[in-house]
């Protein structure tokens, strides 16, 4: 984690896919959220709230680990604007996403 930007990393488990045997987009949602909000709070906020995100899924995973990178895009005194990609590990891009987070 720096000011502004955070990596995380998560193992897939077999409690992650779906019935295509791939992992399931609501897993996709959950790290991209969790890591944009980690982004946010890395500018010292205590109070972190997902406004609205969107996310673009762009390939499937079976297995594994992902890793997702978070930027800080834009802030004002009660938003930040935040993007995250999710990436395999060949860094194929899996996913990207964009969100407004409530900060105080």
């Amino acid at each position: 984690m720096e000011k502004g930007s955070v990596h995380l990393k998560l193992p897939i488990i077999p409690g992650f896919l779906n019935v295509k045997n791939s992992v399931h987009g609501g897993v996709y949602a959950t790290i991209l959220d969790t890591t944009m909000g980690f982004s946010a709070r890395s500018l010292g906020y205590d109070e972190v709230t997902t406004l609205e995100m969107d996310v673009h899924f762009l390939k499937a995973v079976s297995k594994g680990t992902v890793y997702s990178k978070g930027n800080v895009i834009h802030r004002n005194r009660s938003t930040a604007l935040v993007e995250a990609d999710l990436f395999d590990e060949e860094s194929n891009r899996l996913a990207h996403s964009t969100g407004t987070f409530r900060v105080v």
